[in-house]
């Protein structure tokens, strides 16, 4: 819990700096032809800057302070990227096994949450076995028709990845794991370390269209078995440079420079029209004294003097029709949809890759 908050606290800040550190990366790496000897070290801190935005999601897990953001993934591939820091949590005394599916096992679904997943059964795990054990993670694609399912769940039949994570825990209580299922109560013991329960993996995977089964023995541990629905495919993107490519006037309102210099950039270099301002006073004095149109405004949700969706209330008033993005660096769900009308509203969370940016740009003003 103290790692998850502490996180969850510094996110923003940390995430201004991913942005800012990544961004630069990418640019140099266009700029440079693919023999250039520099080309190797730039792509390595390219990668560093990834992995550290993957370390950062991994620990917010613990808060539970991610913004959800579903896209097609690997479960596999989840469950490799999440392994190492899973050793570290359960400790040297409990050995992991990992048994993941040979083909891949799509899922439409928000990383994160799947992270919050696997972590929160591992630290039950972990609490149930204070002298050590083994904790086995696999994935398995299985087909369930009318037979198979509990007819007085919410099952469904239908194509599902089964993550199965089974503990050897000595001491097992069939029917307080399988209360802990719909009663928070029942699983505090276990969820003191994080404020997490088995409850929180049933509403996630509720959530994602699955749903989770439980069952423990005497001496032989405990088994969870999460069904999330198999996605039919992984989605085609196209990564062309032409359909990134874009036109109109946009206008950046960002309180960080950094983070603004290179946001307007990557704007001017894909086709944009930019105008810039670091606060919501300033961006609004500029969109009434330009003259021309704007088809979007890319604006932080907090800032000093005036934020982001006050801004956008008086932009649409005074400029009817105009587009807006939100952005932001909290993970917070509390603040980064603080005054936002609806909390479906997109919102381009930082740290952003510049393809994810110019995406989210295009997608904004065609909608």
């Amino acid at each position: 819990e103290a790692v998850g908050a502490l996180a969850a606290g510094v996110a923003h800040d940390f995430n201004n700096l991913l942005t800012t550190i990544r961004g630069y990366a990418e640019l140099l790496i266009e700029d440079l032809a693919p023999d250039d000897p520099m080309r190797s070290d730039i792509e390595r801190i390219r990668q560093a800057g990834e992995q550290a935005t993957s370390l950062t999601s991994q620990l917010l897990a613990f808060s539970r302070k991610q913004i959800p953001s579903p896209e097609v993934l690997d479960l596999n591939v989840a469950i490799d990227d999440i392994s190492s820091v899973l050793r570290r949590v359960i400790g040297e005394d409990i050995e992991l096994y990992t048994a993941t599916q040979g083909s891949p096992a799509f899922i439409y679904a928000d990383a994160t949450q799947i992270q919050q997943i696997i972590m929160n059964l591992a630290v039950n795990a972990r609490a149930a076995m204070p002298d050590g054990g083994k904790l086995t993670i696999e994935t398995t694609l299985v087909e369930l028709d009318e037979h198979d399912i509990v007819r007085s769940s919410r099952e469904k039949p239908g194509s599902y990845v089964k993550m199965t994570v089974t503990d050897n825990r000595t001491e097992t209580n069939d029917e307080e794991i399988r209360a802990g299922l719909f009663d928070s109560a029942s699983t505090a013991k276990q969820s003191q370390e994080t404020g997490l329960g088995i409850p929180v993996v049933r509403g996630i995977a509720k959530q994602n269209g699955g749903f989770i089964r439980a069952d423990s023995r005497p001496g032989e541990g405990s088994t969870f078995e999460i069904y999330l629905p198999r996605a039919k495919r992984r989605a085609s993107t196209d990564r062309s440079d032409t359909a990134l490519q874009g036109s109109g006037t946009v206008l950046v309102v960002e309180d960080e420079p950094l983070v603004r210099e290179l946001t307007c950039r990557i704007l001017r270099e894909s086709g944009y029209t930019v105008l810039e301002a670091a606060d919501g006073i300033e961006a609004y004095n500029r969109a009434v004294e330009h003259r021309g149109e704007i088809e979007l405004v890319l604006t932080d949700v907090v800032m000093p003097r005036m934020g982001g969706v006050r801004l956008v209330s008086k932009l649409q008033t005074a400029r009817p029709g105009i587009k807006a993005l939100f952005v932001s660096g909290y993970a917070d769900r509390a603040v980064m949809y603080r005054g936002l009308p609806d909390s479906r509203v997109a919102v381009l969370q930082k740290p952003y890759a510049a393809e994810r940016l110019l995406r989210m740009v295009k997608a904004a003003i065609a909608g």
